[in-house]
C-alpha cells in the first residue's frame, strides 16, 4: 500500500482575486514570462491537474508567489531592525558579531520549527540571513564611524564580541 501524502491546510483567502497592480521590477526580473504577459505554466498541462486537496500547480504557484512577497516584506522589516541595532551598537560600543546572540536565534528557530524543513536546513537558511544582516550592520557602522571621524568624535565600536 503506498504511503499517503500529507495534506497541508490551504488558506483559500490567499487565492482570492485582488485588484490588478503593476508588477514590481523584481518580479519582472524573476519572472520574465510575466513581462511578456504569459502565465508561469503556459503550455504546461500539468498546471491544470488538481492535487489531492483540489489545488492545481497554478494555484499552488500563486500561493508560493504570495508567500515569497510576504517573506520579502518580513526580511525587509528584519533588516530595518538590524540597522537600528547597528546604530545602538555604535552608541554603546557593542560588537557587530555576537556569537552568543546568534546561538539564541538558532535555538529559537529550531524550537518553533514544525516542519517540513529539517532543523539543520532551517538553521542554514538563518545563518545566511544573519550573515546578510551582519554585513548591513558593518556597512552602517563604517558609515557612522566615517561621519564621526569627520566631526572629530573618535568613538568606535569593536567588530567582534571576542576579546583581543
Amino acid at each position: 500500500m503506498p504511503h499517503p501524502r500529507k495534506r497541508w491546510p490551504v488558506n483559500r483567502e490567499l487565492l482570492e482575486p485582488v485588484a490588478p497592480q503593476p508588477l514590481a521590477r523584481f518580479q519582472l526580473k524573476l519572472f520574465p514570462a510575466l513581462a511578456r504577459g504569459l502565465s508561469p505554466t503556459s503550455g504546461d498541462p500539468a498546471g491544470k491537474v488538481p492535487y489531492e486537496d483540489g489545488m492545481t500547480i497554478d494555484e499552488l504557484r500563486v500561493r508560493i508567489d504570495v508567500l515569497d512577497q510576504q517573506l520579502v516584506e518580513l526580511l525587509s522589516e528584519r533588516a530595518k531592525a538590524a540597522l537600528m541595532i547597528g546604530h545602538l551598537k555604535v552608541q554603546t560600543s557593542l560588537p557587530v558579531y555576537e556569537p552568543a546572540r546568534e546561538k539564541i536565534i538558532y535555538a529559537n528557530v529550531r524550537a518553533h520549527n514544525k516542519g517540513p524543513l529539517p532543523d539543520i536546513e532551517l538553521t542554514h537558511i538563518y545563518e545566511r540571513i544573519i550573515d546578510v544582516m551582519r554585513a548591513l550592520q558593518r556597512n552602517e557602522l563604517a558609515s557612522e564611524r566615517s561621519a564621526q571621524q569627520s566631526q572629530g568624535t573618535g568613538a568606535q565600536a569593536p567588530e567582534t564580541g571576542n576579546k583581543q
